[in-house]
């Protein structure tokens, strides 16, 4: 990450900066550039500046017994580095940062795949927070470490570990309004949860450019994730403001999971017209296991019945998957080549379940204990054009997929299908100008139901709501496909954004609920003919020189045509979103940094069903911060966000304003040493709530957060540098 450098290496120890475009790997090794070009800015280092620990640690506490500490530390050598990251606190800060991240797993570019790192960001195990929301009470913690030995140039090998564990306590309270038939019914749900949870994740890479033609990779992930919990919950329903049912529930939950995955590649490049050659195979497994324990109490008025259970129900979840690709590349004329590519591969993802009622010998229900199995296998030929050079980019890759579905269920084989897709991809893109690039890029691709979509034997833990898999589910055939133009003017300063994207899915999975008068349901999973989604956004910036301003303008829509099936009756819901914001920032930060904007978006949302044939609202914010350094010793900083939800469809307008202020003071020696005092939600009204309109139904939900207090914390910045070693600190920027 560009800040770990720019904010810890003192300004002496450069010597020079180098900005280059880098090819990836592959176009290195091949010679034939595949467009994916990164922008590099080196640092050169001056001797006796070439090896270095930097990094910091800090610590705070604050009122209602509120904590906050971290730490992390940067070790660069000529052939090795390492890093580690830990925290703890009790403010909902539940991950590192993506900077942080980014910093401890080498950059954008490791992120981006070529160390492997971004797919262990994917796992959800992983403890990175990307700013979204958090609610509940949560006490937090989780450390990492990562080392990277690099021999020789090409020859590079890496081990990482991240660890994670939080506490969480969280109150809801949900209202939503449900269309069915010429109907609507209100339901009203509160809940206490309390849960525990951990997770570990490790990672291993190596690169080995064996000479100037073969490369070899190889990519290790591995993680488990524990967890338990408890929660109660109460809902009523009311058909038009009349109690129809309500339910009481009190359960408990012990969940473990572990992944494992394998990557290895090998590439080969060749001296006659058949230029590349590439292997590479794939393997992973996954194992969920879920026990429940479940005690109901179900009340239904006119006429009035009562029904209590206490169940339990085991889930074993094991899923294998493995592939192995192949292909050679052929040159067919000046930067014009051919790939012709195969791969191949199965998925085996399985259900074992045990369930019964929770009594002295847990007595096992058989016919609600399936074991099910959903088996799909694949072949996908193809072949890629591909004609690329410094300017422009083009790629189309003729490929199809034939594949097979089983569903065995006790052993039994009760369907096995096969299919044939056709499965285009296509990219283009244009430098046409210098900063200015146009493109477009379409690919397709299928999807199959999982085991627990399809497994053919009704979950009844909720008697509410009953489940129940459909095993004749189509695969979904999704096409996507975007347009991106960019424009920036060096001169100006003046940046274009515009971009359009669309999806179409042909046998989209959706549900099919089945409502009775007492409003208990029986769900499943159905084929509707097709699902569609456009997005569209422009973004703009530009200097105001008279004002002394920066400018930023964006405008987005958002188009989503689904169906789901209530009753039967096939529900067209279609939504259409409006978003536009403004921000406005200083040219001139010497001292004062001062940044404003607005966002507004409206929400319009139809059904083709229901009393309630449209919903429409809007939610606007606003967001202001002033930063003040009025020299090397203290800064200041203010912040305010205010959210406001209108009333529409709903019971009340909303507003949610949360205040933030913030001052430092910077003291010891090179300014090592930072004190400061921050205040958060200083007017006391942050409250997590949301509102959306999805399918069949409107929602509201309140969630417990945490609300004001102040922090007094010390932050120590690490800076030494050793002698005698040569290295050059490389950052990655795309």
């Amino acid at each position: 990450d560009p800040k770990v450098a720019t904010k810890n290496l003192p300004a002496d120890a450069i010597k020079k900066v180098q900005v280059y475009d880098k090819k990836s790997e592959e176009s290195e090794l091949t010679g034939i550039d595949d467009g994916s070009n990164e922008k590099i800015i080196n640092l050169v280092l001056k001797d006796g500046k070439k090896s270095a620990i930097i990094g910091d640690v800090m610590a705070g506490y604050g009122t209602g017994d509120h904590y906050q500490s971290a730490a992390k530390i940067y070790r660069f050598k000529k052939k090795t580095q390492f890093a580690a990251l830990g925290m703890l606190n009790n403010i909902n800060q539940f991950g590192f940062t993506l900077t942080d991240y980014l910093s401890f797993s080498g950059g954008l570019r490791s992120l981006s795949g070529g160390d492997g790192m971004g797919q262990l960001i994917s796992n959800s195990s992983v403890p990175v927070n990307f700013g979204q929301p958090v609610t509940g009470l949560i006490t937090s913690g989780a450390g990492g470490l990562n080392y990277t030995y690099e021999r020789e140039k090409g020859k590079r090998f890496n081990i990482s570990y991240i660890g994670n564990g939080s506490l969480k306590k969280l109150d809801e309270t949900i209202y939503s309004r449900n269309f069915f038939g010429d109907t609507y019914y209100d339901k009203y749900d509160t809940s206490y949860s309390k849960s525990t949870t951990q997770g570990h994740n490790f990672q291993l890479n190596w690169k080995n450019k064996i000479d100037t033609t073969q490369n070899f990779s190889l990519r290790l992930t591995s993680s488990l994730s524990l967890s338990k919990s408890q929660s109660n919950s109460t809902n009523q329903s009311y058909i038009v403001s009349q109690l129809t049912n309500q339910a009481m529930y009190n359960n408990t939950d012990d969940n473990s999971q572990f992944s494992s995955s394998l990557n290895a590649s090998y590439l080969r490049r060749l001296y006659s017209k058949w230029r590349v050659f590439k292997f590479s195979v794939d393997g992973s497994y996954d194992n969920n296991m879920a026990n429940s324990i479940i005690g109901n109490t179900i009340l239904y008025f006119n006429p009035t019945v009562s029904l209590t259970q206490n169940l339990f129900q085991d889930n074993t979840n094991p899923v294998i998957r493995c592939s192995a690709s192949t292909g050679i590349t052929r040159k067919l004329g000046k930067g014009f080549y051919a790939e012709f590519a195969t791969k191949a591969g199965m998925e085996n993802d399985a259900i074992h379940r045990r369930q019964g009622f929770t009594n002295e010998t847990n007595t096992t229900i058989d016919s609600l204990s399936p074991h099910f199995t959903a088996l799909y296998k694949y072949i996908r030929p193809g072949i890629n054009f591909k004609k690329n050079n410094e300017k422009r980019e083009f790629n189309i890759n003729l490929r199809s997929e034939i594949c097979e579905q089983h569903s065995i269920l006790n052993e039994n084989t009760i369907r096995k299908t096969m299919y044939l897709f056709f499965t285009p991809e296509l990219n283009w893109e244009n430098e046409y100008s210098n900063q200015k690039r146009i493109g477009f890029n379409y690919f397709s691709y299928i999807n199959t139901a999982g085991s627990y979509q399809a497994l053919p034997v009704a979950n009844t833990l909720n008697p509410l709501q009953l489940f129940t898999g459909n095993a004749n589910l189509k695969p979904e055939y999704v096409h996507d496909g975007g347009f991106n133009w960019w424009i920036f003017d060096q001169f100006s300063m003046t940046s274009f954004f515009a971009g359009l994207r669309g999806t179409y899915t042909h046998n989209k999975i959706s549900y099919a609920r089945n409502i009775a008068p007492g409003l208990n349901q029986e769900m499943t999973m159905v084929n509707v003919p097709d699902d569609y989604r456009v997005n569209g956004n422009v973004n703009f910036s530009t200097p105001i020189r008279k004002l002394k301003l920066n400018l930023g303008l964006n405008l987005r829509e958002a188009w989503n045509k689904g169906i789901s099936l209530v009753n039967t009756a096939p529900n067209i819901t279609t939504s259409l979103t409006h978003t536009a914001g403004i921000t406005l920032s200083n040219r001139k930060k010497d001292k004062w940094d001062l940044n404003a904007g607005a966002n507004i978006a409206y929400t319009q949302a139809t059904y083709s069903i229901g009393s309630m044939k449209s919903a429409d609202y809007y939610n606007y914010s606003y967001f202001g911060e002033i930063s003040w350094t009025p020299n090397t010793t203290f800064s200041f900083l203010v912040s305010a966000d205010v959210n406001s939800y209108n009333g529409a469809n709903f019971d009340q307008n909303i507003v949610i304003p949360l205040l933030k202020a913030e001052a430092k003071f910077y003291f010891l020696k090179d300014k090592r040493g930072i004190l400061s005092l921050e205040g958060f939600d200083l007017l006391n009204k942050n409250t997590g709530l949301s509102r959306v309109s999805e399918l069949n139904y409107l929602m509201q939900k309140k969630s417990s957060i945490i609300q004001q207090y102040f922090l007094l914390s010390f932050k120590f910045k690490l800076n030494k540098f050793d002698v005698n070693h040569g290295m050059n600190v490389q950052i990655n920027k795309r």
